[in-house]
């Protein structure tokens, strides 16, 4: 088992140093306004988490892991240490600019670095054997060190005995066939999905290069003299020195470790220093969606998007998991303690962070959940390419934006209600004015004309610290937006029926809520706590349920109906008219009406225009082709599908005629569209820009 552990073999020669935990907090740069808080640099925490090795023992049959018997880490190991010699010293620090991108962190920019494959085997007969998996790790190990695109060009490679020898452990590949492997931080990170050919169970299995006694004896030295170096210096000293610093303190040691060595302890401060610590590859993986630490002593899950809930080979014990919980609050730039021991916040990458501090609250003691932000956001043609809308529904919901409907995103936890949000926000015209309110930055626009605002959470018990949502609302009604988006509605009333009076003044509203029904979206607003008048709710034009089904043998996302509002029933309550519906025989999602003039949106749209019903079905045919041709040629590229929509809005014409030719290519559409570049120091009209207002 993956451990995270002082007292045993893996992670934990940082456990001696946890009473300094607090020591370690640098100030630096906050968000708000400027100030400085106490918190923890990535770069510099190293001192909270777990540098370790992987050692796993697998009992046949069982597919259970456990750890193996070792001596205790915290022994003394004799020090191997060499002169501070100036040549060796910048052969280290060239090794770690070789491990580090330009940002710091390791690069992970080949072919599929962190991306599963496109394809998976079926069943536990089609996965690898342990030992192709082996020689396939070994091989990859050792050609990215002979092509050095591991290393700096004047760097000593290991030899390749030490590379096949002592570099991974394989054990946990016994028992086992993989269903998926690929590299998370090539050559040091690996991912495997693996299965067990008696009970089929699969698991999500880490493998990162293994310590002996000496090298972990080696880098918990190393890091506590690093850490106290860093502690003198600021926090932009510390973010600027930090190679230099770790280069010196390997150039000791650099004349008596082998090359192997060195490059596996850079990895680990690299991953432990500047990354997420020992949840860093995890982190890494774009296939993965969510990570939950349920409770210590028990196996972290993650949620895959082609494998769906995996079990990993991470486990955090009692006495390192209070730790990581707190570093993890350290890093999001917020705090946890007995006396506030519940979280939410947003990690540096923009994932959305949830954490538990404690066994009065967790009967497991602490605990996280991380909703990993996706840095590419999914496009309307991803939704359509997976099924999850029609082409059909996604061209009448593009009609609807574009003519200013509002839209509620109702579904289930984790059914792709804020992605559907994001995606279908690219249809919003290009120049339009556009403010999101959110609690966790997950919204991704390419619109220029857009106020992205954050709530902030108070630091301290004092809650005038604290930005609300009610507060950046009644904000963002003052800037004017022609779009409000709301990342999530919950049950606060003066959000939600200020909400309601913004879309009834003009203004275009999104957001998302919890419900499993569209039906049961209008009966939460209208009653108790909301209590939304049921005239505001008809200001409403759009609700869309989206739910995570399981079909055969696994799930998917789906947009199970799209309904419009249509006045008032009987009884006087708000009626719903559903448009689209999915078809369970046929997974397909359906159009619910016998024609499109009877949509009370098309009536509108077909009013506004003066158009004939032939004129409406030409248009979203139109739409329906430019959708239609990104789907058939994998136009899915984020800035292809944007610059795309945006065209279509300027001159849909020439966008139709481009796209029925064989010569089309977005790249170039790209150019042809950059009508405006702005050079530093000039206006918009080209003057010189004013130094002083």
């Amino acid at each position: 088992m993956w451990l995270v552990d002082g007292d045993r073999p893996g992670f934990g020669e940082d456990a001696a140093n946890e009473e300094n935990h607090e020591d370690s907090r640098v100030p630096r740069p906050s968000d708000d306004g400027g100030r400085e808080r106490e918190s923890s640099v990535p770069r510099t925490n190293g001192d909270s988490d777990d540098p370790t090795d992987v050692s796993t023992a697998t009992s046949e049959g069982d597919d259970s892991d456990r750890p193996d018997d070792a001596e205790d880490e915290s022994s003394a190991a004799p020090s191997g240490s060499g002169p501070d010699d100036e040549a060796v010293s910048e052969r280290v620090l060239d090794d770690v600019r070789a491990l580090a991108g330009e940002g710091g962190q390791f690069d992970a920019d080949g072919e599929g670095h962190g991306r599963p494959p496109a394809a998976f085997p079926a069943d536990a007969e089609d996965a690898a054997s342990p030992g192709a998996v082996e020689d396939r790790i070994t091989a990859d190990l050792v050609a990215a060190f002979e092509s050095g695109t591991a290393v700096a060009p004047e760097l000593e490679r290991p030899d390749e005995s030490f590379l096949e020898a002592s570099f991974f452990d394989f054990e946990p590949l016994a028992g086992r066939r993989e269903l998926a492997g690929y590299w998370l931080n090539e050559p040091y990170a690996y991912a495997a999905i693996l299965v067990n050919p008696v009970n089929k169970r699969r698991t999500y299995h880490v493998f990162e290069p293994t310590l002996d006694d000496f090298e972990r004896y080696l880098r918990q030295d190393l890091a506590t003299k690093l850490r106290q170096e860093l502690r003198q210096g600021t926090a932009s000293q510390s973010e600027q020195d930090f190679e230099r610093r770790l280069a010196a303190l390997l150039a000791e040691h650099g004349r008596t470790v082998d090359d192997g060595t060195l490059y596996k302890l850079l990895y680990y401060f690299q991953r432990d220093f500047e990354g997420y610590g020992v949840i860093d590859p995890l982190m890494r993986d774009r296939g993965i969606e969510d990570i939950s630490c349920d409770g210590h002593d028990v196996p972290t899950y993650v949620y895959h998007r082609e494998f769906e809930n995996l079990r990993t080979n991470l486990v955090f014990p009692e006495s390192r998991l209070d730790s990581f919980v707190d570093r993890l609050a350290n890093m999001a730039g917020t705090h946890v303690s007995i006396a506030s021991p519940l979280r939410d916040a947003t990690l540096p990458d923009g994932s959305r962070l949830q954490l538990t501090l404690g066994g009065d609250v967790g009967v497991r003691g602490s605990n996280f959940s991380i909703r990993k932000f996706s840095e590419v956001p999914l496009t309307p043609v991803d939704l359509i390419a997976s099924n999850t809308y029609s082409v059909t529904a996604m061209a009448f919901i593009w009609l609807a934006i574009e003519h200013q409907k509002s839209f509620v995103f109702g579904g289930p936890t984790a059914s792709g209600k804020t992605t559907a949000m994001n995606a279908v926000s690219l249809f919003i015209p290009p120049d339009s004015k556009i403010v999101s309110i959110e609690d966790t930055r997950e919204l991704a626009l390419p619109h220029e004309n857009w106020i992205a605002g954050k709530t902030r959470a108070s630091a301290s018990i004092d809650e005038n610290q604290q930005v609300t949502m009610y507060e950046l609302l009644e904000a963002a009604l003052h800037q004017r937006p022609e779009y409000l988006i709301i990342g999530e509605i919950r049950m606060q009333p003066r959000v939600i029926r200020t909400f309601f009076q913004a879309i009834g003044t003009g203004h275009a509203g999104f957001t998302t809520f919890h419900a499993n029904s569209a039906t049961n979206v209008l009966r939460r607003f209208e009653q108790e706590p909301l209590s939304v008048p049921r005239q505001m709710l008809e200001e409403l034009d759009l609700v869309g349920i989206h739910r995570m089904l399981q079909l055969e043998d696994r799930r998917y996302r789906r947009l199970h109906d799209l309904a419009e509002m249509s006045g008032a029933g009987t009884d006087g309550s708000a009626r719903l008219q559903t448009l689209f519906e999915w078809d369970p025989s046929s997974d397909t999602l359906e159009f619910a009406l016998s024609e499109y003039m009877e949509s009370r949106i098309a009536q509108e749209v077909i009013d506004i225009h003066g158009w004939t019903a032939e004129h409406l079905f030409r248009d979203l045919q139109q739409r329906t082709e430019i959708l239609w041709y990104m789907v058939e040629n994998d136009v899915t590229d984020f800035e292809d599908v944007a610059t795309i929509i945006q065209t279509a809005y300027r001159d849909r014409e020439y966008l139709l005629e481009s796209i029925r030719s064989a010569s089309f290519d977005p790249a170039q559409l790209r150019g042809e569209q950059a009508d405006v570049s702005l050079e530093p120091g000039t206006t918009l009209g080209g003057s010189e820009a004013a130094d002083d207002v």
